[in-house]
């Protein structure tokens, strides 16, 4: 069975996104969860700092890197319509939509 992960990031990347990101990957690894990560325009400096978070990532954490995808809209959809485009091509049997507000407890 399949499970993939989607998140949709606005603004404030460092204050919620990060946070999330941090709380939930190595968890995803350790379930073989995939996180699609949407960036809905944001207007401040939130996508280059999630460009700069998957290039750490893949740099500290190799066997991290292939877990985690990244799109960047040109425009925001909302966050229906952002969630919509996120999961279209998805294969998974469960999709999981996550806030980008979450953070996961250990072991969650």
């Amino acid at each position: 069975m399949l499970l993939q992960g989607f998140l949709l990031s606005y603004k404030f990347f460092q204050t919620t996104t990060k946070k999330c990101l941090d709380s939930l990957l190595p968890q995803a690894q350790s379930c073989g969860v995939t996180i699609s990560v949407g960036d809905n325009a944001s207007p401040d400096h939130s996508p280059l700092q999630l460009s700069d978070y998957q290039d750490r990532l893949c740099q500290e954490h190799p066997d991290q890197s292939e877990i985690l995808s990244v799109s960047y809209f040109d425009q925001n959809f909302g966050y229906a319509g952002g969630m919509n485009r996120l999961t279209c091509n998805s294969e998974a049997d469960w999709l999981l939509l996550i806030g980008s507000d979450t953070v996961f407890a250990p072991d969650a």
